[in-house]
């Protein structure tokens, strides 16, 4: 039976009888049943989802008061408002803006699930200055303002000017790094005149987004302040690869650093030279050699030779192959070929045969959204009828989501005409015998 007190939670299917041929005509010496059937109402959800969509192609979810989302749970004839849920605001954003497409923040639940999504955009109006200079010099060269940052951004190094002067290299950078959370930053690079030992090493910087299908998807890249090394023949140079500048910010969005690597070319004139294929000459048969050696050429040989001495040869003191160096003894050893290309992630001695190349490279990951509930699925809602029970017997009970109620206090007037599946369908007639039939019910219990 069904309390009558829980009744807001269930709705009226209809009115049903063990036997439905007694709900009208005479009341007869047995007792007549009717049943007032109920099924519990359904229960839906309003969602409500939070997004960072500062970069509008890859919104992430955004933590509001410790949750990306909040719900609430109504009837399917309940009215709901969640407007609270949709306009509390964050700090470093604007203003909360309901997206487009999503269900209305107030109304009447319904009978499926509702989504609510809730875009929050970060603080991007905000700037900040470089000023370049040339040390001695109090008044910059270039001033360059930065514009439409995003709350936050990290600034760890910037570009040079593109009007510095030839002959010039980055001394020192003052106010950098910077997170940027407020307006009037000054970032101040000073440069000095290169020194005849500098060498420069170019620096180019690669973005990459890491997407939910397992592919890497390159973003583009830019070049960034050259390395200046000053080598001496006389000591060994280190390449300190911590000097290098990262520049966390591309095309407006923010990158995490990935790596650091260095690859190094052999330069064209320490390449070993290609010899053309030389003519095919006639095989001499093995007993007609002559036996006798060509002595070998050292340096201490080469003092001794004159211009008429044109066929005697002179080892080469280029990194080929098949050249010949000769030690302080005039002996002679193969000269040290070296590789076409080395590569370096950390610091490395620098070799003034090779053009280097230094590559940092930056990545985001794509952000996963996460899946809309599914709807559940409709309960199976089935009203038995009568079986072999005997037409005076009560009906088998009904299935977990519908109740049955004998209730001979209950109006009559509101009860709805059609007794839902399988029920009967009875017009203002059939409610009409049925309160005489209650009534004749009543006057025998009183007796």
């Amino acid at each position: 039976m069904l309390n009558k007190d829980d009744i807001a939670s269930w709705s009226r299917v209809g009115i049903k009888s063990g036997d439905e041929a007694k709900l009208s005509g005479t009341m007869g010496t047995a007792d007549v049943h009717v049943y007032v059937e109920y099924t519990r109402k359904g229960t839906h959800t309003i969602t409500v989802y939070y997004w960072d969509i500062t970069d509008p192609e890859n919104p992430v979810a955004l933590s509001v008061n410790g949750k990306t989302s909040d719900s609430v749970s109504k009837y399917t004839d309940e009215s709901y408002n969640v407007t609270s849920l949709t306009t509390i605001k964050v700090t470093n954003y604007q203003n909360p803006v309901v997206a487009a497409g999503s269900a209305p923040v107030s109304g009447t639940m319904g009978d499926k699930d509702l989504v609510i999504n809730v875009n929050y955009t970060k603080v991007n109006d905000l700037s900040y200055t470089i000023e370049y200079y040339y040390v001695g010099e109090d008044a910059p060269f270039d001033i360059q303002p930065v514009e439409n940052v995003i709350h936050g951004t990290q600034v760890e190094d910037v570009v040079d000017s593109s009007l510095l002067a030839v002959g010039y290299k980055r001394d020192h950078v003052t106010g950098a790094p910077a997170e940027i959370t407020e307006n009037g930053i000054v970032i101040k690079v000073y440069y000095v005149e290169k020194e005849p030992t500098d060498v420069e090493i170019p620096v180019t910087h690669t973005y990459y987004t890491n997407k939910l299908d397992g592919t890497t998807e390159e973003d583009g890249s830019q070049s960034g302040t050259s390395l200046v090394i000053s080598v001496s023949e006389a000591r060994e140079t280190i390449v300190d690869l911590s000097e290098v500048g990262k520049l966390l910010t591309y095309n407006g969005e923010n990158y995490d650093f990935s790596s650091i690597r260095v690859i190094g070319v052999l330069k064209d004139e320490f390449k070993a030279p290609i010899v053309p294929d030389a003519p095919a000459e006639e095989e001499i048969p093995e007993q007609e050699e002559s036996e006798e050696e060509e002595p070998e050429v050292t340096t201490s040989d080469i003092a001794l030779l004159t211009d008429d001495d044109e066929e005697a040869e002179v080892p080469s003191t280029t990194p080929d192959q098949a050249s010949l160096l000769s030690s302080k003894e005039g002996k002679t050893a193969k000269a040290v070929v070296l590789p076409p290309e080395v590569e370096y992630t950390s610091d490395f001695t620098y070799q003034p045969e090779y053009d280097y190349e230094i590559l940092l490279t930056y990545e985001k990951d794509e952000p996963e959204l996460p899946e809309e509930p599914e709807e559940p699925e409709e309960p199976i809602h089935i009203i038995p009828e009568p079986g072999d029970e005997g037409d005076n017997n009560p009906l088998a009970p009904p299935p977990s989501n519908l109740v049955t109620i004998l209730d001979p206090s209950m109006p009559l007037g509101n009860l709805p005409q059609t007794g839902g599946v399988g029920g009967l369908t009875a017009g203002a007639g059939l409610v009409g015998l049925l309160g005489a039939v209650l009534n004749l019910f009543r006057k025998k219990e009183d007796k």
